[in-house]
């Protein structure tokens, strides 16, 4: 019988093919497997297989000599087919396998526990198995640990398969480089010639053979690069390496010794400091391939390209220094900062929003914690309504907020949310802000009320008080001062007339304005108004003018 049309066999096929096992040598961990399912079970024989297209092969098995069998006989085409576990009391009695020749040959088996041995794509790969003679029943506990051991085994050929993709992916890529090379080397070399700030070389990978100058070759653009006249390298190959910063050697070393242990795989990508001809150090950029053309390492050589990337990294250190004072200014501003992302994920925040979130909410900001999981319920609706805002791509919003924090204390915080736009018009993330305001608020108010208190002291007092620009305008008047001058309110007063207006003698005014500038202040100052004679006993502070201020103009 053939067990071959279920739709994923295509793909479990590549899978078990892909792993490289079938016809492959034992392996301790598949003994243990086998022999911990013997033992567990209690059963004469005991194995790990694995099927392909035609054969069950046997990784390891205990009890009886056989390396593989054909598909069409082995219980575990039963298990592929079905996609479950295989657990028959008397194999007599199953409807599939009664027939098998295991069953009604001279081995006679009448009892089976297969467990399959899954990949990740829940793909049968094989399974761990256990057989008996006589019919029986297996125990939970023994169903359990058999599933503990092909989960063991499906572990193991997950590392294996990983290694056996590195490889072939190593050996791809070696064989791209390899091709890449052999097609393109005439192409570069004539190209490179031409491109400034680029260098073409070649060079032995042994350092006992550096000086073969058949090997060795360098293009003319290294003149450009260094400055040094192209027989410097010509006549000593390793002119160059006298030219590297000797602070860069180590790592130089260091690189290439990783590559070497990797068999030169991949690229060697270097970046160190030239001494240039004018006495200042460049930086230049090492790409090199190990060009294998035979089995001879002897043979081997390297085949790179140094790229001045000078400019590059002056830019790197300037950016460097602009994220340093970006961060210095992030965190010891006296506003908190928050960085959030579309689900409102914290991707930063600085020093002050740590200490603003501990004193509000009694819980330590943490990258990659939600936001809304650090606010109280109640204000969580309200956040994200604004973060909702900020994200439509609309300007930052402004607002005063009071909130009572997890001990119960009242703080007001001035709060806004910026949207950040990407390269391409995109609101990708939040800047949220907040300022503690609690101190200014309760100073606004304190100072309200003073100045109600003020108002209220000179609007009810019953002399005439009134503060005047030193053209004359009136500033305020309080109801005295208007009934002393005969009007029924300070707004008619101060609609009707100004300062000058008042004095019957306008030399009185001048007299004011001398006295004013040569004392800094006047109290008892009298002189004639239009209506009746008035003593003015002025407030210090509303008639105070400091010599600091400049001269009154006379009238």
């Amino acid at each position: 019988m053939k067990f071959y049309t279920h739709s994923t066999e295509a793909d479990r096929i590549a899978a078990v093919n892909e792993l490289q096992i079938i016809g492959s040598v034992n392996e301790q961990i598949f003994d243990d497997i086998a022999l911990l399912a013997s033992v567990i079970c209690k059963a004469p024989i005991a194995f790990v297989g694995f099927i392909d297209s035609e054969i069950q092969w046997f990784k390891s098995i205990t009890g009886i000599e056989l390396k593989s069998i054909p598909r069409e006989i082995s219980f575990c085409t039963v298990m592929i087919q079905s996609g479950e576990r295989l657990i028959t009391e008397n194999l007599e009695e199953h409807e599939l396998l009664r027939h098998n020749p295991f069953v009604t040959g001279d081995l006679n088996l009448r009892s089976c526990i297969s467990i399959p041995i899954k990949n990740k794509e829940n793909l049968i790969l094989g399974s761990v198995c256990a057989v008996d003679f006589l019919p029986r029943k297996f125990t939970s506990l023994e169903v359990d640990a058999m599933e503990a051991l092909a989960r063991q085994a499906a572990e193991h050929l997950d590392v294996r398969r990983g290694i056996i993709r590195q490889q072939k992916a190593a050996q791809i890529e070696q064989r791209i480089l390899e091709l890449q090379l052999i097609r393109t080397e005439f192409r570069l070399s004539s190209m490179l010639e031409k491109l400034p700030g680029i260098v073409l070389y070649e060079t032995s990978i042994h350092k006992e053979i550096l000086h073969d100058k058949e090997r060795e070759y360098i293009s003319n653009n290294i003149v450009g690069m260094l400055g040094y006249p192209i027989e410097k390298y010509l006549v000593d190959v390793s002119y160059f390496v006298g030219l590297i910063h000797p602070d860069d050697f180590k790592t130089i070393d260091l690189e290439f010794q990783k590559w070497e242990q990797n068999d030169y795989l991949g690229v060697l990508n270097l970046e160190f400091r030239c001494l240039h001809a004018n006495g200042e150090y460049i930086w230049i950029n090492d790409l090199a391939v190990c060009v294998k053309t035979d089995v001879n390492k002897n043979n081997w050589y390297i085949s790179g390209v140094l790229i001045d990337i000078t400019h590059r990294r002056n830019n790197e250190e300037k950016l460097r220094e602009t994220n340093s004072h970006l961060n210095a200014l992030f965190n010891n501003s006296l506003q908190a900062f928050i960085l959030l992302d579309k689900k409102l994920n914290i991707l930063a925040f600085n020093r002050v929003a740590q200490i603003g979130s501990i004193s509000f909410w009694g819980k330590d900001l943490v990258e990659g914690d939600c936001i809304l999981q650090i606010l109280s319920k109640e204000y969580q609706q309200q956040y994200r309504e604004f973060c909702d805002i900020a994200f439509s791509g609309k300007s930052h919003i402004v607002s005063e907020i009071e909130l009572k924090t997890y001990n119960s204390r009242k703080v007001w915080i001035e709060i806004s949310f910026v949207p950040i736009v990407s390269d391409n018009g995109e609101v990708t993330q939040i800047c949220f802000s907040g300022l503690n305001i609690t101190k200014r608020k309760t100073v606004q108010a304190r100072l309200e009320k003073a100045e109600h208190n003020y108002r209220s002291i000179v609007q009810n007092a019953i002399i005439g008080i009134f503060q005047v620009l030193p053209t004359g305008e009136f500033l305020s008047v309080n109801k005295t001062m208007a009934s002393m001058l005969g009007f029924d309110s300070p707004e008619e007063l101060m609609e009707s007339r100004d300062a000058m207006d008042n004095y019957v003698l306008p030399e009185s005014r001048s007299e004011f304005i001398d006295l004013l500038n040569k004392h800094g202040h006047i109290s008892g100052f009298e002189f004639q108004g239009k209506k009746e004679m008035v003593k003015l006993y002025g407030l210090h502070k509303a008639l105070e003018l400091y010599t600091k201020k400049p001269q009154i103009p006379k009238k």
